[in-house]
């Protein structure tokens, strides 16, 4: 019996091993199934070659065996290349090498994300007709689409969009009978009058892009889409296009439809509302109507709002619409399935409804930008996200659900006090609230939190490690900044709060940190000369902060924005040149002293603001501040500088050439008033040398500054006339040459100024009658000309006699004329008063009354550090989108 298991056992052995042999091995390669086909591999070598891999994603492309490579897929059988999928790979070449020919096995073709130099697509491709999926998507391909791809008649995948085609006809896809997938977003489709015909010559086609493709109501007239699209299309894609008007009906009859895009097109209504239309389309899992006019109620009218109208609707996203009334109050048993709602920038009101705690699976919540009120009800244990900031909320802050990642209830009217967090969120923003009391101790995954512009108060909580992201400014918040652990920390903000005690060692160590802003408290003693070069935005402002500044700040320093103004730092400003990315420095309000050091200066051409007014600097103003190309703000008012105005001023040629997105926030005196910038306005540019010891003339180059905004050379020794030519300084809207030694008659070309709103002469040694002109005409201030007693006009009490422009002074030899002559005195300081009173408020009350310059000059005064908001607001969207993002690349 063991001989015959014996012999059983060894007879089964041989006969696999002999199924192996010829199984397993092609006697023509000799090679095994687990390696590729020598043709082949050369094949994909010629292919990387035509390559510029700028990622190294080909790396693994070597050695004998190419089925182990990178992207590349072999039958396990055969060992033939069957699959090639490089998408997102960065990969660059001028054109698709014709090498694809040679793997004559290849069955999925995928590149899509890569750049092809706007080639086209080769003809070649249409003779590879074993494929089934070809992506080229989103790889800068350009000219007309081949007909040759109607010869693949296996393809069941075609994505083509997100690129430069062009089509003359689509007849072609009419051969394509086992098409599921149709990718043509990008493609001006607008005069295919047949595309519906052709479509519906696709029986298989389950999923169909056509976004972006200029096509209009046309498409889906009653009666042309047949019964088979009816009932094959799962998915729709008709985002970007011109439809408008009514949602057409037609799109109810998709009875195996699941997602419906409609986004970013011109529908303004949905016959019998939404939610009338989400109960005919049953089917529908997504339904995106954003980005759309869409008008009229939200909540369906004269219904029984208790029954549930669709079990299957899973995402519903009608954002940035004009829809109005509430959301309704029994969603929670309408839309049982609901995973997100997103129903921003709409005109809603009401309350959150109480029935959205019954959205079991609610997972994203985001109703910001409408007219919500009152408080946050119970939210459902499932909801990760929730995001209803810039609406009307009040009353306090929930508990925090376990799940909840994403929080932003900002700009609201919540008050009371921060919860105990008991759940582990990543991002908070609970900013521009009344939140008062302390804040608790921060969860442990914590990457971002902001809760600026509140009333907190007590000191800096303990935070984990992690933390990436915090902005606390604008609190009641005190004491020192302790020494926590700032390592991975890329922005801290801590401005305008009682924060007191020296700057800690601490910060210096976070290699990671870009930007900084500790301004606006009450920190003492020397900043800290430990400074890491990645820091690119910094301010330390209305401090009490005392001592030289550091060295650190400008040796090999990546700073962009460096503001230490309003301080009482002393010695002198250190050597400009080695701090090449300057774009603002402001240096105001401090006792620094010694001479401007300009020289490199001309390493400075991203520097755009310079202001150091009210400090103790001396010396002439050297030649070189002209090569300071960018410059647009010129701040050195209050010092003790001396010497001539240099007459290169006048060479700032781009001075207003720039991008009206770039923030740079400073503060200026501008037509008599300090102004907070928090954004330049567009070719915004301002001069202010006032209240030094300048000498000599105004140079003539200055009225080339066709871009100049405000010029304030008041309070030095000027002498000479004022440049005949002022009047092409057509942007000019304020002009300070008051207190200064200026003689002759003011230029008649002063009235082409038609920008001009504020003027200031006075105390010079002018005379001659005043211009007159549309805009001087609305400056009938006497104030303005105070001091010039050679002066007259209709402005002033003294009249000019018969059109004399430089009439003399008339004798009072009589007692009757002195008795005139002190009656127009007495009427001259009349007028003056009023004058002051009437200028003072001419300019407040203009900025006051005037919307557009409102808008210009200080349009977001509320956050002198906007440039660090801009960078924390990219921070914010990418971790939003990581949460919400809920389309697939399609």
């Amino acid at each position: 019996m063991e001989v015959k298991c014996s012999i059983t056992f060894l007879l089964i052995s041989v006969v696999m091993w002999i199924c192996l042999v010829f199984h397993c091995y092609d006697g023509n390669s000799g090679l095994s199934s687990f390696k590729c086909m020598q043709a082949e591999r050369e094949a994909l070598l010629r292919f990387k070659g035509s390559l510029a891999d700028l990622r190294h994603s080909l790396s693994s492309w070597k050695g004998n065996d190419c089925c182990i490579w990178k992207g590349v897929g072999c039958d396990n059988t055969t060992g033939h290349v069957i699959k090639l999928d490089l998408q997102n790979n960065r990969l660059v070449s001028s054109e698709l090498d014709s090498a694809l020919l040679d793997l004559k096995h290849l069955v999925y073709l995928d590149l899509s994300g890569n750049d092809f130099r706007r080639s086209r697509i080769p003809e070649f491709i249409g003779s590879m007709k074993r494929l089934e999926h070809l992506g080229l998507s989103r790889s800068h391909l350009s000219g007309l689409v081949p007909h040759q791809l109607g010869n693949l008649t296996s393809l069941s995948f075609l994505q083509i969009g997100n690129n430069a085609l062009l089509v003359d006809n689509l007849d072609w896809l009419t051969r394509l009978s086992n098409l599921h997938f149709l990718g043509l977003r990008s493609m001006n489709l607008s005069r295919m009058d047949n595309l519906i015909h052709v479509l519906n010559q696709l029986p298989s086609l389950s999923r169909l892009h056509l976004g972006y493709c200029g096509l209009d109501k046309r498409l889906l007239k009653s009666g042309q889409v047949n019964s088979t699209m009816f009932t094959s299309l799962q998915y729709l894609d008709l985002e970007g296009n011109s439809f408008g008007g009514l949602v057409p009906k037609i799109l109810q009859n998709f009875s195996s439809l699941r997602v419906l895009d409609l986004s970013a097109n011109n529908f303004n209504h949905v016959e019998g509302g939404i939610w009338s239309f989400i109960r005919r389309a049953q089917g529908i899992k997504k339904l995106y109507m954003l980005n759309n006019i869409l008008s009229g109620e939200l909540s369906e009218q004269h219904s029984n709002s208790s029954t549930c109208i669709s079990h299957q609707l899973e995402e519903l996203d009608l954002s940035f619409n004009e829809l109005d009334g509430h959301v309704p109050a029994e969603i929670g048993r309408q839309l049982p399935s609901l995973r997100r709602l997103v129903l921003d920038e709409n005109n809603l009101n009401g309350t959150i409804p109480f029935s959205t705690q019954q959205l079991l699976f609610l997972e994203l919540l985001s109703l910001s930008s409408n007219n919500i009120s009152g408080e946050i009800p119970p939210l459902p244990s499932s909801l990760e996200t929730i995001y209803v900031s810039r609406n009307s909320i009040s009353g306090s802050i929930p508990p925090f659900q376990s799940n909840l990642l994403f929080i932003d209830l900002s700009y609201n009217n919540i008050s009371g006090s921060i919860p105990p967090f008991h759940s582990n969120p990543q991002f908070i923003d609970l900013s521009h609230n009344n939140i008062n009391g302390y804040i608790p101790d921060f969860p442990s995954g914590l990457l971002y939190i902001d809760l600026s512009y509140n009333r907190i108060s007590g000191r800096i909580p303990h935070f984990t490690t992690g933390l990436e992201a915090m902005d606390l400014s604008d609190n009641l918040i005190s004491g020192p900044i302790l020494q926590y652990t700032f390592l991975a920390a890329t922005s801290l903000r801590l401005a305008n709060n009682l924060l007191n005690g020296t700057i800690p060692e601490e910060l210096c160590r976070a290699k990671q940190m870009y930007s900084l802003d500790l301004g606006g408290n009450r920190l003492s003693g020397m900043i800290p000369n430990c400074w890491n070069i990645n820091l690119q935005v910094l301010s330390l402002s209305s401090n009490q902060l005392t001592g030289p500044i550091p060295s650190s700040f400008l040796q090999d320093s990546n700073l962009e924005f460096l503001d230490l103004s309003n301080n009482t730092l002393q010695g002198e400003i250190p050597y400009f040149a080695v701090s090449p990315h300057m774009q603002v420095l402001d240096l105001g309000g401090n006792k620094l002293s010694g001479t401007i050091q300009f020289a490199g200066m001309l390493d400075h051409r991203y520097l755009q603001v310079l202001r150091l007014r009210e400090n103790y600097l001396e010396g002439q103003l050297p030649s070189a501040i002209c090569s300071l190309r960018s410059l647009r703000i010129l701040d050195l008012a209050d010092n003790n500088l001396t010497g001539n105005i240099p007459p290169c001023l006048g060479n700032f040629t781009y001075i207003f050439h720039f991008d009206d997105d770039e923030v740079l926030p400073t503060s200026e005196v501008l037509k008599g008033d300090v102004l907070e910038y928090t954004e330049t306005p567009p070719f915004l540019a301002n001069v202010d040398l006032s209240v030094n010891n300048l000498v000599g003339g105004i140079p003539d180059a200055l009225v080339k500054f066709p871009g100049l905004v405000g010029l304030n050379l008041s309070y030095n020794h000027l002498t000479g006339s004022i440049p005949n030519k002022i009047g092409e300084m057509t942007s000019l809207e304020s002009l300070d040459l008051s207190n200064n030694h200026l003689s002759g008659t003011i230029p008649q070309s002063m009235s082409d100024l038609s920008s001009l709103s504020y003027l200031n002469l006075s105390y010079n040694n002018l005379q001659g009658e005043i211009p007159t002109g549309s805009q001087l005409q609305t400056l009938i201030d006497p104030s303005i000309y105070t001091g010039n007693q050679g002066l007259c006009g209709d402005s002033l009490p003294k009249k000019c006699k018969g059109g004399d422009s430089q009439p003399k002074l008339p004798a009072s030899t009589t007692s009757t004329e002195e008795h005139e002559d002190d009656y127009e005195k007495l009427w001259f300081y009349l007028v003056i008063a009023a004058g002051f009173t009437a200028g003072f408020w001419g300019v407040v009350g203009t900025l006051v009354m005037k919307k557009s310059w409102r808008y210009a000059y200080f349009k977001l005064v509320e956050d002198l550090f906007a440039r660090i908001c801009v960078q924390v607001a990219i921070t914010k969207n990418k971790l939003k989108e990581k949460i919400t993002n809920h389309k697939s690349d399609g």
